[in-house]
């Protein structure tokens, strides 16, 4: 009986020191989680797109839409974790939607695609209000 308890007693202690569960899905994988950071707008609509997740993000597909109407795509490279792909990483010179000079609705939306297995897929979508300029 002192042999088994000893045993229960050891098993025990490496069951709760192990970082292992017994229980399937209970450890989640590190994901990226691509986020538009900002839109800025000169004579071009610019955007800066971050990974704030724990693992590096692969290639993917941005989009920008003026007005609820898809203008441009973009093909994004890949991002490490906790990096930002700069302000060049999409950029569009084409005629706004409402003429130049009056406010426009421009969004970006990140990984449009789903190309990345993300940790948060419902914050890929930056949305601001600005006066597109055209060439």
């Amino acid at each position: 009986m002192k042999k088994l308890s000893i045993l229960v007693l050891v098993s025990l202690l490496l069951f709760t020191a192990c970082p292992l569960s017994p229980f399937p899905g209970s450890l989640k994988k590190a994901k990226p989680d691509l986020v538009i950071t900002h839109i800025g707008l000169s004579g071009n609509v610019y955007c800066s797109i971050a990974n704030k997740g724990l693992a590096d993000a692969g290639p993917s597909t941005c989009k920008l839409i003026i007005n609820g109407e898809t203008v441009a795509y973009r093909i994004v490279d890949s991002i490490p974790k906790g990096a930002e792909y700069g302000q060049d990483a999409f950029s569009w010179a084409g005629t706004c939607v409402n003429g130049y000079g009056l406010e426009d609705t421009i969004q970006v939306v990140a990984d449009v695609y789903y190309q990345v297995d993300e940790a948060n897929e419902e914050n890929n979508t930056y949305t601001t209000n600005g006066h597109c300029k055209p060439y």
